[in-house]
């Protein structure tokens, strides 16, 4: 599997872990270099732009990304900015 391709861009690397480079290392091992499809921060990433990935959200926490996701379709449904349900 490729790395993510939003790894340079991350705020999990670029705000929340930044100055812990051992625990970084690890982070990316896992999250970015083998299961990045299954990261909060990459979910958000492909839905609404890494630039609106929160800082202090880490990988596993998927069930707050896509609650992330979901209000940001729901405030653009209700200001007519998305015609669509929600997230593909």
């Amino acid at each position: 599997m490729q790395d993510c391709p939003f790894l340079k861009r991350c705020v999990l690397f670029k705000k929340t872990l930044a100055g812990l480079k051992e625990v970084a290392l690890l982070m990316k091992a896992r999250h970015c270099h083998q299961d990045h499809r299954n990261c909060g921060l990459h979910k958000i990433s492909v839905e609404l732009g890494p630039e609106q990935a929160p800082e202090g959200l880490y990988p596993n926490q998927t069930g707050r990304a896509e609650l992330i996701i979901w209000r940001e379709y729901q405030k653009k449904r209700s200001s007519g900015g998305v015609s669509t349900e929600g997230p593909a």
